[in-house]
C-alpha cells in the first residue's frame, strides 16, 4: 500500500526518465494500480519517443507504518 505512485522508465540509450503521483488514498488493490500507472503514462508518453528497455512501477508513501510491508523472494 502507498499513497505515491513512482515510473522508471530506461531506454534503450541508456538515459533514464522517473515520474511519480501522489494521490489522496492508498494504492491498495492490483486494478488500482493498473489503472493508475496506466493515466501516470498517458500524462508522459509524449517524451518517451525512444525504444524502451526497462519498464519500472513503484509504490512508496503509505498512509500508515502499518501499511508497509517488504516482500520477499523464495529459493
Amino acid at each position: 500500500f502507498g499513497k505515491t505512485l513512482n515510473l522508471k522508465v530506461k531506454f534503450s540509450d541508456f538515459n533514464t526518465l522517473t515520474r511519480s503521483q501522489t494521490f489522496a488514498q492508498n494504492i491498495k488493490t492490483e486494478i488500482d494500480l493498473l489503472h493508475l500507472s496506466v493515466e501516470l503514462w498517458h500524462q508522459h508518453h509524449e517524451a518517451m519517443n525512444k525504444p524502451i528497455r526497462l519498464l519500472g512501477l513503484g509504490v512508496s508513501n503509505p498512509e500508515n507504518e502499518e501499511d508497509q510491508s517488504q516482500l520477499t523472494l523464495e529459493f
